[in-house]
């Protein structure tokens, strides 16, 4: 008899769910109702809305799903605004993905983070200010991975942390550091400071690089040269596929645990390879 009993209970209840859904949505514990579109849910929360549909605010305060564009959701937090179709903010405080941006972008948490109305399928998954803006046409598949006043403004791109860093160029990707930018086509800077990649598929790591070569490589390693202006290739070399490094020694080793294999060059003994090189050509 119970068991009747509780059945009629809960479909019941589960009806009148259904219903709200299907209405005005289910209520959110606030001093006015929330405005709610057809077949969105507001659940708990203060101030909060979803008034596209299909949308959903799960709690928090001031948080926005939806408005002319569907499918939108706000996780919680504060102020937060999903407008975009398929839009996801999970959480955090002040983010935005614009309501007139592409469909499938997700802001996962963080402060003050925006993808901007040319972006699709993007996301940035916490962090501060970081932002996917400033181009003129649409943009795809972008990633930033925490951090501080990153920008990934092109497709494809990744910013994985660090602060003031931007990725600028197709599939381009700038790996934590600070204040490094990556201008070349599926280029990478690997961390460091102050670095500038402007070759296609060219990389940069160490403090303020420069790479303005294609298919090249520049490092700077050494912390007792420190240089006003950038490290890279002479201003009149225009060389494309270089390999440049500046570092207190090298050491070359054949195999593991081999110290007859292995030998090291600083400033001292450079000359020994340079003969060795001469020798051998």
């Amino acid at each position: 008899m119970k068991f009747y009993y509780y059945a009629i209970l809960s479909i019941t209840f589960l009806w009148g769910t259904v219903v709200a859904h299907r209405d005005a949505s289910m209520r959110s514990m606030q001093s006015e109702p929330p405005e709610a579109g057809e077949f969105s849910v507001v659940i708990l929360g203060l101030d909060n809305n979803a008034p596209g549909k299909f949308c959903n605010v799960n709690g928090g305060k001031g948080n926005f799903a939806g408005a002319d564009n569907n499918y939108a959701v706000s996780g919680g937090g504060s102020i937060n605004f999903a407008g975009s179709t398929f839009s996801t903010i999970s959480g955090g405080t002040e983010n935005v993905i614009s309501s007139f941006a592409q469909k499938h972008s997700t802001i996962s948490g963080g402060d003050n983070n925006v993808i901007s109305s040319v972006c699709t399928s993007s996301v940035i998954t916490g962090g501060q200010t970081n932002r996917m803006d400033f181009v003129p046409e649409i943009r795809k598949g972008c990633t930033i991975s925490g951090g501080e006043n990153i920008n990934c403004s092109t497709e494809y791109g990744v910013a994985t942390g660090g602060a003031f860093n931007a990725a600028k160029n197709v599939a381009a990707v700038a790996f934590g550091g600070l204040g490094n930018f990556v201008f070349g086509q599926s280029a990478t800077s690997v961390g460091g400071e102050g670095n500038s990649i402007n070759g296609d598929i060219s990389i940069g790591l160490g403090l303020r690089t420069i790479v303005d070569n294609d298919s090249s490589m520049v490092i700077f390693l050494n912390p007792g040269d420190f240089i006003d202006d950038f490290f890279g290739p002479e201003s009149d070399t225009d060389v494309d596929g270089q390999f440049i490094v500046n570092a207190e020694s090298f050491t070359f080793q054949i195999g593991k645990n081999r110290d007859d294999l292995r030998f090291q060059i600083t400033e001292d003994n450079i000359q020994n390879l340079i003969d060795a090189l001469e020798n051998a050509a």
